[in-house]
């Protein structure tokens, strides 16, 4: 009596991974380009539609909600000019700077808290009683304390930003591998080794996250310093333009430095995968286990 042997299907993750690798190339790269652009299309598009319906409609004054078609010819009229760009590089200028700044001060701060109880006790309340305050209303404050030119919003950004990596810091370097702690301390490894070859790498992930929250707030900060006061930047062409009531104007240049910072958060995603690239390993690792 002769039996029949049915295929083999899928039983696990790994399997179900080893029958992806067996789909065409041209097909993955069609199926991650619909699951990775399409929707995001798809929503700005229902987005801009929604805008000019309420435009058109005037549900809202149309001083307020100008049409967005409106909106992306001032944009384009605003990209063949060299004033966007000449203001706009003061602006990138003042947030990276405060992110550099900021992002030495939060993770040398949190490498402090992390790793020591003395100087957790003796920083930490300080830092969370700063955290408590309204850092913006403090452009004002750093105006005054140092005039009109950079230096002011330099700092703005740097209250703004250095925050995000401080608190990722600390609950990186506190998230560590006990029975790793213990294998390292059993071969008598020094505090600086367990430091660098265990709580630094496991760390890094929420580091990087840290620092690109950071990326966006410190161009925050900045733009905040020059709406306080400024003679440059983007900031100081969004309170003209809002001065004067085009509001298009306003719009416009709240999208430009948000597509500029789109771009930055992606290199700073990019770095971090390239960085920190045994993360995806160990999640590759640990879906095989599974199995």
């Amino acid at each position: 009596m002769s039996t029949q042997t049915e295929p083999i299907q899928p039983t696990g993750v790994g399997d179900d991974l080893m029958v992806v690798a067996r789909i065409p190339f041209r097909t993955r790269a069609r199926i991650w380009v619909l699951t990775r652009f399409i929707p995001p299309i798809f929503m700005f598009i229902f987005a801009i539609g929604l805008l000019e319906l309420i435009s058109v409609t005037e549900v809202l004054p149309a001083i307020v909600t100008p049409s967005p078609l409106t909106v992306l010819e001032t944009m384009g009229r605003q990209a063949t000019t060299s004033f966007l760009w000449e203001n706009m590089w003061v602006t990138l200028q003042e947030g990276l700077l405060g992110f550099l700044i900021g992002s030495a001060i939060g993770i040398s701060l949190g490498v402090g808290v992390g790793v020591s109880t003395f100087i957790a006790r003796a920083v930490y309340p300080f830092v969370v009683l700063i955290q408590s305050m309204p850092r913006v209303a403090l452009a004002p404050v750093f105006v005054a304390l140092l005039g009109f030119g950079q230096s002011a919003k330099v700092l703005t950004a740097v209250a703004i930003c250095f925050f995000p990596p401080l608190i990722n810091t600390i609950v990186g370097l506190r998230n560590f591998d006990s029975d790793a702690l213990l294998l390292m301390r059993s071969l008598r490894a020094s505090r600086w080794q367990v430091f660098r070859k265990l709580l630094l790498p496991g760390a890094l992930p929420m580091i990087f996250g840290g620092l690109k929250t950071a990326m966006t707030f410190a161009i925050l900060g900045a733009i905040v310093g020059e709406l306080t006061a400024a003679t440059e930047g983007i900031g100081s062409l969004i309170d003209i333009a809002a001065f004067q009531l085009r509001m298009d104007a306003v719009y416009g240049y709240i999208l430009w430095m948000s597509i500029v910072s789109l771009g930055i958060f992606g290199f700073m995603d990019w770095v971090d995968k390239r960085v920190v690239f045994w993360r995806d390993d160990a999640r590759k690792t640990r879906l095989t286990d599974q199995e």
